[in-house]
């Protein structure tokens, strides 16, 4: 994070990633699992340092939740809900005002991440989250990964969660 310390930080990096979401997949629904999944792949790849514990949709941080809200108050980003169909977080009116805090390299790799997992829906990027997390934070060997996630989500297929994972994972560098 460049080394400076800033309490306006951590808002502009969830505007940003809004922003890129909203170029990259203007009609794509981001709500607030989104915004957690993403985020967490950009702490999991060593971009930003937030703490994530697990809860039932996978990594979450109360971190980035109260960011979320700080962001929202700022009008960096603007939340609504939808009744039947949730949140939608969109870029608001200050987003380019506070974005100049985030680095070149900061914002190329939400760019990136962006590219590589946004298109994903919420639960799929859940499972991919949640497989990462149990890697990292319980060294969970990676065939025992599916199992594990379904008895988590006992929605999803071992065949789908296998195939989010083969297809998302990032490198043995996680």
């Amino acid at each position: 994070m460049n080394g400076e310390i800033s309490v306006f930080k951590n808002p502009p990096i969830i505007g940003y990633l809004t922003k890129t979401m909203a170029n990259e997949y203007p009609d794509k629904q981001v709500g607030k699992t989104i915004i957690q999944k993403m985020i967490f792949l950009l702490v999991a790849n060593g971009t930003f340092k937030f703490h994530y514990s697990m809860f039932h949709y996978g990594p979450f941080s109360s971190e980035v939740a109260g960011e979320l809200d700080y962001a929202e108050n700022l009008h960096i980003v603007d939340i609504a809900w939808e009744d039947n169909k949730g949140y939608f977080i969109r870029p608001g009116n200050n987003i380019n005002t506070f974005e100049n805090l985030l680095s070149e390299s900061e914002k190329e790799k939400i760019r990136q991440a962006t590219k590589v997992y946004g298109a994903l829906t919420a639960g799929d990027i859940s499972i991919l989250a949640t497989s990462i997390f149990l890697k990292i934070r319980f060294n969970t060997p990676e065939k025992d990964l599916p199992g594990v996630i379904q008895s988590i989500k006992p929605k999803y297929s071992i065949e789908d969660i296998r195939d989010i994972i083969t297809k998302y994972s990032p490198g043995p560098a996680h």
